[in-house]
């Protein structure tokens, strides 16, 4: 889950416990986070940075950004 901010401005994305479907965390360091993917394996979660046109490529077991891809614009949807 992401937090855009009232005015667009978000730095947040929450982490989700699926099984007990519950917050269990945040993770700042993203700028107006508006879209998510993970991979097949749940291994990494792709955070669309829409203010800084990048993509932040995060791990799942460890909750940390592990690198950051630059797009050309948006970015405003991920597959």
């Amino acid at each position: 889950m992401t937090d855009n901010g009232s005015s667009g401005t978000g730095t947040t994305v929450w982490i989700i416990d699926t099984a007990k479907n519950a917050v269990v965390g945040s993770m700042t360091g993203f700028s107006v986070p508006n879209t998510l993917a993970v991979t097949p394996e749940s291994a990494h979660l792709y955070v669309g940075n829409t203010g800084w046109h990048t993509v932040s490529v995060v791990s799942t077991h460890t909750n940390t950004i592990k690198g950051t891809i630059t797009v050309e614009s948006g970015p405003r949807a991920m597959k």
